[in-house]
C-alpha cells in the first residue's frame, strides 16, 4: 500500500491481526496497512530468528513471470556482450586519436564537456534523440558529475573485460 503522507510503498512482513498500523520509514506517518509479505517467516509454529529479514525477499512468482525475468536477464547479458565486442572493435580498428578527436568535437576544444555541449553536438550531427535517451547518455558518461573529462569519456569506451 502507498503511504498517504509521501506515497512510499509500504508492506507488512507479518499478519496485521491485532495491530494493523505501520509507520512509514520515510515520513514517519502512521496508518493502517493490511498488505502482508506472507507467512514464510513462521517456522514450524514459531518465529525463526526475528532479526533475519531474508524471508522478506523470498517471494514466489508464477512460472510465466519467472520466464519473463529470465528472458530479460538473457537479453541484458547478450546486449552487454555486444557492447563489449563493439568496444574492442573500436579499440582495434580505429586511430588512437579517434577518441580525442571525438571528445574535442563534443567539448569544443575545452578540457571537459557539459550536458549542453553533448546536446548541441548530437543535434548538430542530426542525431535526434528523445530527452530520456539524452539523459541516459549523459548519465552514462557523467556518472553524477556536471561535466565529463577526456579520461572519463575514454573509460566508458574502453573494453571492460581487459585490454585487447
Amino acid at each position: 500500500e502507498a503511504c498517504p503522507g509521501c506515497g512510499l510503498r509500504i508492506q507488512r512482513d507479518a499478519d496485521s491481526t491485532g495491530c494493523p498500523n505501520v509507520t512509514c520509514p520515510s515520513c514517519r506517518k502512521t496508518f493502517q496497512c493490511f498488505t502482508t509479505m506472507g507467512d514464510q517467516h513462521v517456522v514450524r509454529g514459531g518465529i525463526d530468528n526475528p532479526t533475519n529479514t531474508d524471508h522478506m525477499f523470498q517471494v514466489s512468482l508464477p512460472m510465466s513471470v519467472l520466464q519473463d525475468v529470465y528472458r530479460i536477464i538473457e537479453a541484458s547479458a547478450n546486449s552487454a556482450d555486444e557492447i563489449e565486442g563493439l568496444r574492442k572493435q573500436l579499440t582495434l580498428t580505429h586511430s588512437p586519436h579517434l577518441l580525442v578527436d571525438a571528445f574535442n568535437v563534443i567539448s569544443g576544444g575545452k578540457t571537459f564537456f557539459t550536458f549542453v555541449d553533448l546536446r548541441r553536438v548530437l543535434f548538430q550531427y542530426k542525431y535526434w534523440s528523445s530527452e530520456r535517451e539524452l539523459q541516459l547518455i549523459w548519465h552514462r558518461y557523467a556518472r553524477g558529475s556536471d561535466k565529463v573529462t577526456l579520461a572519463a569519456f575514454a573509460q566508458q569506451l574502453e573494453p571492460v573485460m581487459g585490454k585487447v
